[in-house]
């Protein structure tokens, strides 16, 4: 009778190698060299979005609230809580899917390598074409001046984050990386 049970007889599937290696060889994990996955980016990006939303949505439901001077506390939290559950909300869906599209177009030019037959230095190129991209595509709907305004002001607030996290970048150790709008 055996002390251990043959695994290979039972489940060959495994693959279970029937005697043990002689010494230990560590386990490698897979690394990405270019960063987060499509995925993980997405789903971060959009979270941090929407939750960011919600909160600028909480804090102009505790403006509108405390607009009203007469008001009991009870009425004024009623107001509140249906306020943040108004513009909360839609102003979380709003940024939140814009930050998918942003994150996902972002994606889309770095599979595709545009930046590298376009300009030599395209670690700036690519989040400058998926917010200019993203802000015509999200402000279309409201017309084409609408979309080339809405795409000129996301270029705008890369070019604006790329300008802060130049200056203040070295003082705290930081520099310009691929997402750095969302900060991820």
């Amino acid at each position: 009778m055996e002390d251990t049970p043959n695994y290979l007889k039972v489940i060959p599937q495994l693959q279970i190698p029937s005697t043990p290696r002689s010494k230990p060889e560590p386990d490698y994990l897979d690394y990405d060299m270019r960063g987060r996955g499509f995925m993980e980016r997405a789903f971060a990006n959009t979270g941090l979005v929407y939750l960011l939303g919600v909160l600028g949505g909480s804090i102009r439901g505790l403006a509108v609230s405390n607009s009203m001077p007469n008001a009991t506390f009870k009425i004024k939290f009623n107001s509140f809580l249906n306020t943040l559950g108004k513009h909360g909300s839609r102003t979380g869906n709003s940024l939140g899917t814009m930050a998918f599209m942003y994150t996902a177009l972002e994606s889309a030019i770095d599979q595709s390598e545009i930046g590298r037959y376009v300009v030599n230095d395209h670690e700036l190129f690519t989040p400058i074409i998926a917010a200019s991209a993203t802000g015509a595509l999200y402000g279309s709907a409201k017309g084409m001046r609408a979309g080339g305004l809405a795409g000129v002001i996301g270029g705008g607030v890369v070019l604006g984050t790329y300008a802060v996290t130049s200056a203040v970048g070295p003082v705290f150790g930081l520099g310009f990386q691929k997402g750095n709008v969302l900060f991820l």
